[in-house]
């Protein structure tokens, strides 16, 4: 929030706080991050930068010219073959 908002004054402690950053070193299932190209919510630095963040096994998947809200239909079949694939891969 305090990236778009940046002149309200800080949460009070003890607010909910979603700090994927700092939990996503902690999970330890494999992890598919899908992000858009051209996300207007959250910054494709930001993905980036959890998938960095994040342990392996891990995988990211860029789709040209999406946004933040039309994945599937900007990355088309693509989309569904890649979570197929993903989702595929986790049962041994």
């Amino acid at each position: 929030m305090r990236l778009y908002f940046r002149f309200l004054p800080p949460l009070p402690p003890g607010t909910v706080k979603y700090d994927s950053l700092a939990l996503i070193g902690k999970v330890a299932v494999p992890k598919l991050v899908i992000h858009g190209e051209h996300d207007e919510i959250i910054p494709l630095w930001m993905g980036k930068r959890l998938y960095e963040t994040a342990s392996p096994p891990k995988e990211f998947y860029l789709i040209r010219g999406a946004t933040h809200n039309d994945t599937y239909l900007a990355g088309g079949e693509d989309y569904f073959k890649k979570l197929k694939q993903f989702m595929n891969n986790l049962t041994p």
